[in-house]
């Protein structure tokens, strides 16, 4: 009952899957108004500040939707008044109700992603397909995931791709995106490798690290154009450089398979903790392995566990097995037989096959 660790392994085979980038996890970023927590908000205390808010919110409260959707834009920054995402979205909606279509896509945004509202997919469509009508490329975008999800809308993924070709004609990178790997994949749309691959390039040359990801992944493969190697590893750089996880851990395995770039170990590493530090799962799981490995950075079992926590979380079933070693062996945690039976427990029910082998030796069923 030993720990597994395969961080050092060689680059595995590399499986495209268009329909996972067409119908993936929709982002839930509010991406116009609704500010990052990381990002310095003006001083909502400031004269000037007080000063505008209240001029916006007396035009608000007379009905004006311009002042409405900036006063929803006030209270999404703190600016002029305490943050609240609440008040944000109230605002947002009454000024989408008359037509706002940038508040009307905020509004949506909200309302999918559940920020300072519940989450409601099919009030998320409303607000969207009012912005999509005024011509927002990006609530366009959203459509189309929301139909291919069918999310507030029944699934159909000949209006996904028309909402997605919307887009991508007024400028929408997304749109870009999604609308090449429909037409490479061939859903809900005559397939079309040559236009595909335009798209996305064009995306990509737009500076969206979700389509130059997908563009290097497609030049790895050599799925709807020739294999190179060099221009998908160009690419996938330039992705990771971007912030993209998913670049961020092939660059890992990049550099330790060391054929299209430098080989280099330690910028193995480096590229999975930040990978790991944004939620990648897979990513998770290799800087645990480095750190209970001990082979490129100083062992150190406690940040083994604390990282197999992070990927177990998103229920990656070898940390699951990892942490029922961890506690059986007593690395990085105080020995506990109890939690360690209960780890087994956990990925067993997942199908793990080495969590069911430990606790048939320890005879727990």
């Amino acid at each position: 009952m030993w720990i597994r660790s395969n961080n050092l392994r060689p680059v595995p085979k590399h499986i495209l899957v268009l329909i996972s980038m067409v119908f993936g996890s929709l982002p839930v970023a509010l991406d116009r108004s609704i500010a990052d927590d990381s990002v310095k908000q003006p001083a909502y205390e400031s004269n000037a500040a007080l000063k505008t808010f209240d001029l916006t919110k007396k035009s608000a409260l007379s009905g004006d939707p311009a002042a409405q959707g900036a006063l929803g834009d006030m209270y999404a920054a703190g600016a002029g008044t305490p943050k609240n995402l609440g008040l944000a979205v109230r605002w947002w909606v009454k000024a989408a109700a008359a037509g706002n279509g940038r508040a009307a896509y905020n509004a949506g945004v909200a309302f999918l992603g559940g920020a300072g509202v519940e989450r409601d997919p099919s009030q998320a469509f409303r607000w969207l397909l009012v912005a999509a009508n005024e011509g927002d490329a990006d609530a366009q975008s959203y459509l189309g995931e929301l139909y291919s999800k069918g999310l507030g809308i029944a699934k159909d993924d000949r209006k996904a791709v028309a909402w997605w070709q919307k887009a991508a004609e007024n400028g929408s990178l997304s749109g870009q995106l999604n609308f090449g790997v429909t037409l490479l994949s061939g859903a809900g749309v005559a397939q079309d490798n040559e236009a595909g691959i335009r798209w996305i390039e064009r995306a990509a040359g737009g500076g969206d690290p979700a389509a130059q990801y997908t563009l290097g992944d497609l030049f790895i493969t050599g799925t709807g154009v020739g294999r190179n190697l060099s221009e998908g590893a160009r690419w996938m750089l330039k992705s990771a450089e971007g912030g993209y996880p998913a670049a961020q851990r092939v660059m890992g395995y990049l550099c330790i398979a060391g054929e299209v770039v430098p080989k280099d170990e330690s910028a193995a590493f480096a590229w999975w903790l930040k990978a790991a530090q944004q939620g990648d799962r897979e990513s998770q799981e290799r800087v645990a392995g480095v750190y209970y490995d001990g082979q490129l950075v100083k062992q150190d079992f406690r940040l083994a566990v604390t990282w197999w926590l992070r990927a177990a979380e998103l229920g990656s079933t070898d940390a699951e097995y990892n942490l029922g070693a961890a506690y059986f062996q007593g690395q990085g945690v105080e020995r506990n037989i109890d939690l360690a039976i209960s780890w087994w427990k956990k990925a067993s029910s997942q199908g793990d096959q080495n969590s069911k082998e430990a606790l048939q030796k320890l005879k727990v069923y």
